[in-house]
């Protein structure tokens, strides 16, 4: 896997629709999948660009949970969703927090520990 671009539309449907657009004909078949970091207006017009470019081989992923992208995924527009729950983010900041004001040591960059 090789990251070919990443930049921020601002969850805006027109400036995402446009930045795709350009990535799907610089990177032509080099562009094998888009994760897209919101599932409403963005993952509206990735799935757009690509449906107008005829690029069906492009793995379409998004984060969040809604109507629409499982609507997409149901479809096969959208090929993958992540999703945390609004618990799961709160609960590391949460135990963050109370480990510092105790003087534990706190490491920059912590993750919620993986349950399979």
């Amino acid at each position: 896997m090789k990251l070919l671009e990443r930049e921020p539309s601002n969850l805006d449907f027109d400036r995402t629709y446009e930045m795709i657009k350009k990535w799907v004909q610089v990177h032509s078949d080099s562009l094998k999948g888009i994760f897209v970091a919101d599932s409403l207006n963005p993952l509206k017009s990735v799935i757009q660009v690509c449906e107008e470019n005829n690029r069906d081989d492009i793995k379409i992923y998004t984060t969040g949970n809604n109507e629409y992208s499982l609507k997409a995924a149901k479809n096969g527009k959208c090929h993958g969703i992540r999703w945390e729950s609004a618990e799961a983010d709160g609960a590391i900041a949460i135990e963050t927090a109370v480990n510092w004001f105790n003087g534990l040591v706190v490491d920059p960059i912590r993750y919620l520990p993986a349950q399979w």
